[in-house]
């Protein structure tokens, strides 16, 4: 297949799903940059243009539930300010329910920007795949979870054939998961490849009660 019709076939799909989310059909977006989609449903971000009609559709959706940012480099054709517009938007949204984050290096910025979404009881699903955590990264993420009681699904894990989406050892991640105890409507928790042992096994028994409560 020629690069041309390539191109076509990615501007076709960017279409449809554009004028989709105008017209509130789309319960899901995913944003990835150019030649990363690997479904029909992917969205490829190839400018700030596109980042803004993208946010100022999904602030107008009733139906829009899912949010997943893939790729470190998602944003890459878009400006810091639009990007920072998209996101500011996207955390005032109060009908979506789910994020998703894979191969991230910026997580604890972006979640920064989302600014009161994360507090405001929206979220019931968090997915973090592959994403970096350093310390300083997951401290932040795992301190944000201290005011979403209304998160029934975390799911944070890295790739099992790869050292893992951190650094983290079982000490670090000790300390992080006392933050989980209030989410109390937690159902389901699935902490992957992240170097958990015997510290971390304990912290978890000390969280469970609470979160059932």
């Amino acid at each position: 297949m020629s690069s041309q019709a390539v191109d076509c076939n990615a501007l076709e799909a960017t279409t449809s799903i554009l004028r989709s989310l105008q017209n509130d059909e789309l319960s899901e977006l995913w944003l990835c940059r150019p030649d990363l989609a690997t479904e029909f449903e992917d969205y490829e971000l190839g400018s700030s243009r596109e980042l803004d009609w993208l946010g100022h559709f999904a602030k107008k959706s009733t139906r829009l539930e899912s949010v997943g940012i893939l790729g470190y480099d998602a944003f890459v054709n878009c400006s810091g300010q639009s990007v920072d517009r998209f996101l500011d938007g996207l955390g005032k949204c109060n009908h979506i329910k789910k994020m998703y984050f894979a191969g991230i290096n910026d997580l604890a910025e972006i979640i920064n920007k989302l600014g009161s979404a994360m507090k405001s009881n929206n979220f019931t699903h968090f997915v973090v795949n592959e994403c970096h955590l350093g310390v300083p990264e997951a401290t932040f993420l795992f301190n944000t979870f201290r005011d979403m009681n209304s998160l029934e699904a975390l799911d944070i894990g890295g790739d099992e054939e790869e050292e893992g989406p951190s650094n983290l050892n079982d000490g670090e991640m000790a300390g992080c998961i006392p933050s989980l105890a209030a989410c109390t409507g937690m159902r389901s928790l699935k902490l992957n490849y992240l170097n958990l042992s015997t510290n971390s096994c304990a912290a978890l028994r000390g969280v469970f009660p609470r979160m059932a409560t």
